[in-house]
C-alpha cells in the first residue's frame, strides 16, 4: 500500500463546482463533508454502541470549531 503525504492527498481531493467544473477541496470542505457524514451515520437517537462510536461523532461534531467548546452528552444504559 503506498502512503500519501497529506500534500499529494490535498492535491488530490476535488470537488465539482455548480459550472460542472472541478476545483481542489478545501479543508472546510472536507470538515463539511465529514459533519454530514456524521450526521447521516447517527441519526437523531440512534444508539452509541462503543466507546469508539462516541469518540467518532464528537470528533466529527466538534472539529469544525476555532474555539474550545464545552458539550455535554446526556447517556443511559
Amino acid at each position: 500500500m503506498s502512503q500519501l503525504s497529506f500534500s499529494s492527498f490535498d492535491a488530490a481531493l476535488m470537488v465539482c463546482d455548480s459550472l460542472g467544473q472541478y476545483l481542489p477541496v478545501t479543508d472546510d470542505q472536507i470538515l463539511e463533508a465529514a459533519c454530514q457524514t456524521i450526521e447521516h451515520k447517527m441519526q437523531h437517537g440512534a444508539s452509541f454502541t462503543s466507546s469508539a462510536a462516541v469518540k467518532e461523532y464528537l470528533r466529527a461534531k466538534l472539529a469544525g470549531f476555532a474555539h474550545e467548546v464545552f458539550a455535554v452528552l446526556f447517556l443511559d444504559s
